[in-house]
C-alpha cells in the first residue's frame, strides 16, 4: 500500500513536469524597459530638481520628499 502510494506520487510528480515542459512562457517586460521604451517624453534630472545643485537634507525634508523612514536610515 505504502509503495503504490509513492508510485502515484511520483506519477503524478512525472506528469507535472511534463505538463510544465510543454509549456511556453514568454518573460514579460518589466517596469523599468517599459519607461524607457515609453514614447512620453521624459522628465530630465535638471528640470526635476528646479537646477538646484545637491545639498544636504534633514530625515523630516527627506521624508516630506516622499522618502520611506527605512531608506533615511541607510548612509
Amino acid at each position: 500500500d505504502l509503495i503504490t502510494n509513492l508510485q502515484n506520487a511520483r506519477d503524478i510528480q512525472d506528469m507535472r513536469i511534463k505538463k510544465k515542459q510543454r509549456q511556453h512562457i514568454f518573460p514579460q517586460p518589466g517596469s523599468l524597459y517599459l519607461a524607457k521604451t515609453s514614447t512620453v517624453p521624459r522628465i530630465s534630472l535638471r528640470g526635476a530638481v528646479e537646477g538646484r545643485v545637491p545639498s544636504p537634507c534633514s530625515h523630516k525634508q527627506l521624508y516630506m520628499y516622499g522618502v520611506s523612514e527605512h531608506c533615511v536610515k541607510i548612509n
